[in-house]
């Protein structure tokens, strides 16, 4: 599934560069990555496993196996994962553009042709996850007090352990 031991000290997750944090958790934080040699930017979420029970990190490395095998523009991609005994290292796609909560309150109220574009993109995420049976209940009042959850990006969690991400572009 992983990488074993491939930290060197603490700046480093893999060919990754550990930068600012972009946000922290319960569990965890997500730090800002860049590849040594390509440049590309990455967000690496850190997941401390000394906080997790048995059954959730199991949890967590099953939802890890799922989003290797999902692309799809508006769902967060995984590139890859590293381990040691003390944290897991999920390597994801970036994604700028702030969280469309912070955009709501900076802008005001949505155009319908805003609203109708980020509502779209959501769609077609949900519908393909449920098309891939990747399911769970999704519910307006769900939708819409999730958009804040991470700081890289505008996501909406579509599991309790966090793993799974669909976000829209601004």
């Amino acid at each position: 599934m992983s990488h074993r031991g491939y930290m060197r000290e603490e700046q480093y997750v893999g060919p990754y560069r550990l930068e600012k944090t972009l946000g922290k958790g319960q569990t965890g934080l997500v730090k800002m990555g860049v590849h040594c040699v390509t440049g590309k930017k990455v967000a690496v979420k850190i997941v401390n496993r000394e906080k997790l029970s048995e059954s959730v990190l199991q949890k967590v490395e099953r939802e890890i196996a799922i989003m290797k095998l999902i692309e799809h523009p508006h769902v967060l991609g995984l590139y890859d994962v590293y381990e040691n005994r003390r944290h897991l290292y999920l390597i994801l796609e970036h994604v700028s553009g702030g969280e469309l909560f912070d955009y709501l309150v900076r802008k005001g109220r949505l155009s319908p042709k805003e609203a109708r574009r980020f509502f779209k993109q959501i769609i077609s995420a949900l519908d393909f996850c449920h098309s891939h049976c990747i399911c769970e209940p999704v519910h307006p009042t769900f939708v819409v007090s999730l958009f804040g959850l991470t700081r890289f990006g505008v996501m909406l969690s579509m599991s309790t352990t966090a793993v799974i991400k669909l976000y829209v572009r601004i």
